[in-house]
Formats: C-alpha cells, structure tokens, sequence
C-alpha cells in the first residue's frame, strides 16, 4: 500500500508567479482531471503516454475516471492553479508494481499552459516523498527520447538514475 499524503500537500509559486496548490486526487476530481486531460495539446498527449492520438473526450473521462477512482496500490496528486475547485494543471501518478513492491512506475503531465513553469518539478518531488513513506526504493519511467524537459527533469532530481534506450523511448530507473 502507498502511504497516503496529507491533504494540503504543498502550496507553491510557479516560475511565473502563479499560486499554485498540490494535493491527492480523489472521486471528486474526475470532471476537473477530464478537462484538463482533455484540453492538453496533442504533443503533450504524445509525450505522456506515448501515443501520436489526440485524447478524445471519451479517453479524457475514462482516463480522469481511473486516475480518481481510490486505490491503495498508487497516489495520484493534482496541482491546481489556486486552491479548491481551481483549474488542475497537472497531474502526477505513483503506482506500485505487484510483482516488485519496491519498485514503482512515475508519471506526470502539466498542462500545455503550464509548463516550464517548475510546477512538473514540485509534483515529481512529492511523488518522491510518497515513494519514500511506502519503503518504494526505485521508480520507473518511460519517455519519449525526444522529451528533453523530462530528461532535464530527471538529471536535476540529484538521484542516481539509469537510462536504457529501445525504439526512440528511454527507459529510467530513479533511486529514491
């Protein structure tokens, strides 16, 4: 089971001086995750999942449908510009492998509108914190060769990481 932050996790100014608030995602954030799923560019889309497809409105509710439904295997945390019901800018996943429960698979989009803004950076620091209250020791991700902001992302974390190359994707392992 993944240790469950507290509510209120972080609260932040982007690079460009937006307030912005982080928390877990629950049942009530479906809308809100759909539509922002929903309006991410097709770049975007591609960088995080791995996909040339656009998310249609249909994959957007299925996938904010998963990503709020509770689960004790993974943490799923929003940033919002502001707090309560504002916007969601980005969204970070932690779920832990079945088969290797130290280990667990990381993921995070921002917002096309959002980016470069250091919010990707304060996610990917409290997804840290979550791996390290669940006793997880590594987490994996899968990118996209050409996505130079995770890549810089993952270099300036200050952990040992290891990269594998297969097919124009990178395959890391981050020590945490």
């Amino acid at each position: 089971m993944l240790a469950c932050p507290a509510a209120g996790l972080a609260r932040l100014r982007s690079r460009k001086g937006r307030a912005i608030s982080i928390s877990r995602a629950g049942p009530g954030d479906a809308e809100a995750l759909a539509a922002m799923l929903g309006a991410l560019s097709r770049e975007t889309v591609a960088r995080r999942y791995l996909t040339p497809a656009a998310m249609s409105p249909e994959r957007a509710r299925a996938e904010a449908a998963r990503l709020a439904r509770p689960d004790a295997s993974r943490v799923v945390l929003v940033a919002r510009a502001g707090d309560g019901a504002a916007p969601i800018v980005a969204i970070g996943e932690l779920a832990r492998d079945g088969a290797a429960p130290s280990v667990a698979e990381g993921a995070i989009v921002v917002a096309d509108a959002y980016q470069r803004e250091g919010i990707g950076r304060a996610v990917a620091d409290e997804l840290a914190d979550a791996a390290r209250r669940a006793a997880v020791s590594t987490v994996r991700a899968t990118i996209l060769a050409e996505n130079t902001a995770v890549r810089r992302l993952i270099a300036s974390l200050g952990r040992p990481y290891t990269v594998r190359h297969w097919r124009g994707e990178l395959h890391v392992e981050i020590a945490v």
